[in-house]
């Protein structure tokens, strides 16, 4: 079966019983992870959510361009830069 990444093709993967028993959940952890993110933008800063960064999730920092890295962490390539670089002294 083709499975879309549209809700409703999404959906049509599952019987409603099982939709519920997925969607909740799954929805709840987007939720709780949207939180804790912006969360941490308001009182970490920049260095802080890369500390964070890089105890929760160490296989991102190898796996994903520094300029990405940067955007998620909400600061400019260079800042991000300039924090591992006084991160590694």
């Amino acid at each position: 079966m083709l499975v879309s990444w549209e809700v409703s093709g999404f959906k049509a993967a599952f019987t409603d019983t099982q939709w519920q028993r997925f969607s909740l959940p799954w929805v709840e952890g987007l939720l709780n992870a949207k939180m804790e993110r912006e969360q941490d933008w308001l009182q970490l800063n920049a260095s802080q959510r890369y500390e964070k960064l890089l105890a929760t999730k160490p296989d991102w920092i190898h796996c994903i361009p520094d300029m990405h890295l940067a955007s998620y962490l909400g600061i400019t390539p260079e800042s991000l830069s300039r924090i591992k670089r006084q991160l590694n002294k």
